[in-house]
């Protein structure tokens, strides 16, 4: 009874992945049989992501990005914009 059901899980978790590397738009229905019982896996695609800009004056253009040479505000400024997603929890 394991074995059945492990292979019924696994052959789950590959039609699944294998639906999720379509690149299709479509919905997707892909039915599985083992040992004689049909599984049944539909794939509906996620909505489209909006691209977001986020546009920042510094006055100037940043001499470096390195955080250990920036000894100005605008590479400061620029060195915590890069590096807020790595450093905030609250993101």
């Amino acid at each position: 009874m394991k074995t059945k059901s492990f292979s019924i899980l696994a052959l789950l978790i590959v039609a699944s992945m294998m639906l999720a590397a379509c690149g299709t738009s479509a919905v997707e229905t892909v039915i599985v049989e083992v040992e004689g019982e049909t599984v049944v896996v539909t794939a509906v695609p996620d909505a489209p992501v909006e691209l977001k800009v986020m546009n920042l004056n510094w006055g100037t253009e940043p001499p470096t990005a390195d955080p250990a040479l920036a000894t100005d505000t605008t590479s400061v400024d620029l060195d915590g914009q890069l590096f807020m997603g790595l450093t905030n929890f609250d993101v």
